[in-house]
């Protein structure tokens, strides 16, 4: 591996409350060839003092400064653009990594794989970095395989365990430089970024690892997007996955109906919440279903009758009703 082994990289917008603990929790295992760099996206709250102080004080923390608030997307991609290290790991600035991460992350790297993925806990807001592993806490897996630990290059399988599992936070994995050299960059003022830009990273991945260990504490606030939905955020958490089957096959993975079957009930999923989130908000009216379901029929690219099939081939009864009882409501 290169002198600088890893590049984590931390954008942050007014989160000053968090950030000793995000990067305490980093310090206490901190390496030689490990580099931190924080991005400061214009905050207004004390969160730019803060960083200062811990570029001064911290010899492997850096500093990069916005001119002007851009994003979590905008964010990440500059970072990539400051990043030294080998492999990439991106975290939350109000995350924060369990113990051992670091020790594990290096084992795990044995082999260079170009993606090296990982679970986390969900933890409440308040639970800080002394007691992550609570009973409050929830422990929750990001890929399916049953080769956990061993170096794989199947890229079909990639593609199921992703979507099978439906995890695609970027925190939950890290990537070689040289495979974000290649891929797409995250996408500019959309949300729900991890869901367009994972799978198309991936495609571009030859071999991984998963480990069955967690890695981030993941912090479930009040100001998650999630929790505060509108039209905007519904139409990119339905675009995500537009296209990606295609995208996919025409990088030469020949993907089998059980992996694009994980594609559709992903879609059918997302399709789901979306609903569920325009009932939380109060925009369930008819011309908002109708759109979350033309967006869902154009993200599965074949009729419907098709996708049932598929449902019925694979004997999953629960989903299809679950499914059909929401599409349904856009009628």
């Amino acid at each position: 591996m290169n002198s600088c082994w890893l590049s984590i990289l931390i954008p942050v917008y007014n989160t000053e409350p968090y950030l000793r603990e995000c990067l305490s929790s980093i310090d206490r295992q901190w390496q030689a060839g490990i580099e931190v760099v924080f991005l400061d996206d214009c905050s207004t709250d004390g969160s730019a003092s803060l960083l200062a102080l811990f570029e001064k004080s911290y010899p492997y923390v850096r500093v990069v400064q916005h001119k002007a608030n851009s994003g979590l997307s905008q964010a990440r991609n500059t970072l990539l653009g400051h990043a030294c290290g080998e492999y990439i790991w991106f975290l939350d600035s109000d995350d924060y990594i369990l113990p051992n991460a670091i020790q594990q992350m290096k084992l795990g790297l044995v082999g260079e794989p170009d993606m090296l993925m990982f679970d986390y806990h969900m933890v409440p807001d308040g639970i800080g970095l002394d007691n992550s592993e609570t009973k409050a806490s929830r422990y929750v897996s990001s890929f399916t395989s049953s080769k956990a630990g061993n170096l794989q290059n199947d890229r079909r399988k990639l593609f199921y365990g992703m979507y099978r599992s439906r995890r695609f936070q970027a925190w939950a994995r890290v990537v070689k430089k040289s495979v974000w050299a290649v891929s797409p960059l995250f996408p500019v003022s959309k949300y729900f970024e991890d869901v367009y830009n994972t799978p198309r990273l991936a495609i571009n991945v030859g071999t991984y690892r998963y480990l069955r260990i967690s890695f981030v504490a993941y912090r479930s606030r009040e100001q998650s997007i999630v929790r505060k939905p509108d039209m905007n955020k519904i139409r990119d958490f339905l675009g995500g996955p537009r296209d990606v089957l295609a995208e996919w096959q025409m990088a030469g993975v020949q993907l089998s109906s059980r992996d694009r079957f994980q594609y559709y009930k992903f879609c059918g999923v997302s399709y789901i919440n979306a609903i569920k989130m325009l009932k939380q908000s109060g925009l369930d009216n008819k011309k908002n279903l109708q759109e979350a379901r033309s967006m869902f029929m154009d993200n599965i690219n074949r009729g419907l009758l098709g996708v049932v099939l598929l449902y019925l081939r694979y004997l999953d009864f629960p989903a299809l009703y679950r499914l059909m009882r929401y599409l349904r409501l856009a009628l």
